[in-house]
């Protein structure tokens, strides 16, 4: 498994909104050097959580240059990965490393494999040979049972449920207090509405609602 270990490089924080208050907590909380922000809507002398905004993504490479080599994504999902992936890959690009951001209070089995650039927020539990893709959100209090395959850029939103052996495709959003029952199979852009139980396979770009999950539109 791998876990933001004891790297003592400074970080900085892709995104502003309100999805980076949780990721400077953590950071703080794990002892992080925080350098700032960057935003799109970057304004000189803004702060975040008392922090720097630094300027847009277009410092970047300014920052690397300076010996800024960690990056964590503010950016939550937002309805379109694409702006969350692309930020990533850009960063990526050019050098950064993007360690897994981890509360002292998730709880995560020896035997899970991690990916990179994770949120595992305060309360989350993992259970034994799950496995979670990159730049994934793992929010409050949500349960991964054991078994369970994650992809790439998936939300796993506060107090939702993945039973075991259940796979979820890239850039899904599991939302808040849904339950996914065991070996279900959800296709990658899927967006699995807040409550929801989903009992049954899902395709791909499909939006799913209600108890018991139903189909209302194709993304």
């Amino acid at each position: 498994m791998i876990w933001d270990d004891n790297m003592e490089d400074r970080y900085v924080v892709l995104g502003a909104g309100g999805h980076s208050k949780i990721i400077l907590n953590i950071l703080c909380m794990n002892g992080k050097n925080i350098q700032g922000l960057t935003d799109v809507s970057y304004k000189d002398g803004d702060l975040c959580m008392g922090y720097p905004l630094l300027g847009t993504d277009d410092i970047l490479e300014e920052l690397y240059k300076d010996g800024v080599r960690c990056a964590a994504i503010g950016i939550g999902h937002v309805g379109n990965p694409r702006i969350r992936n692309n930020v990533y890959a850009m960063a990526k690009n050019i050098g950064f490393s993007f360690p897994n951001i981890i509360h002292s209070s998730a709880t995560v089995a020896d035997t899970v494999i991690l990916g990179e650039g994770n949120l595992l927020s305060a309360g989350c539990i993992i259970n034994p040979d799950s496995c979670i893709g990159d730049i994934c959100i793992i929010n409050t209090g949500a349960v991964i049972e054991h078994d369970v395959i994650i992809g790439k850029g998936v939300h796993i939103a506060p107090h939702s449920t993945v039973l075991g052996a259940a796979r979820i495709g890239d850039d899904t959003l599991i939302g808040a207090g849904s339950t996914i029952i065991q070996g279900v199979t959800i296709g990658r852009n899927c967006i699995i509405g807040a409550g929801a139980v989903v009992l049954e396979d899902i395709e791909d770009n499909s939006v799913i609602v209600g108890n018991p999950g139903r189909l209302i539109k194709r993304r």
